[in-house]
């Protein structure tokens, strides 16, 4: 018999489902969550240190200073309905 593998990496899941609906998010140092608290980052605020259980001031901070204040972090609120309906489809197709 042939097994099959398939890794899914989910850990940027909610950032992600918010780029769907708005793309230009890809591009732009991204969260979701706020000040106090980050549930997830984008690639781009990942190269900056931004990662999820940060605070988001320290995110924040880390953005404008590690980019020379020529970017912001982007701060996103959370949509439980959006990631529900997302995750729906990715069962689908699993």
């Amino acid at each position: 018999p042939i097994s099959t593998c398939v890794v899914i990496d989910m850990d940027g899941f909610f950032i992600s489902c918010h780029t769907m609906l708005d793309p230009h998010l890809a591009n732009i140092p991204a969260c979701v969550g706020g000040t106090s608290m980050i549930s997830t980052s984008n690639y781009v605020a990942r190269k900056y240190g931004v990662r999820s259980a940060m605070p988001g001031y320290i995110g924040s901070s880390l953005v404008k200073e590690l980019s020379g204040g020529k970017e912001t972090l982007t701060f996103v609120k959370s949509d439980f309905g959006l990631y529900k309906r997302k995750s729906a489809e990715v069962k689908a197709v699993l």
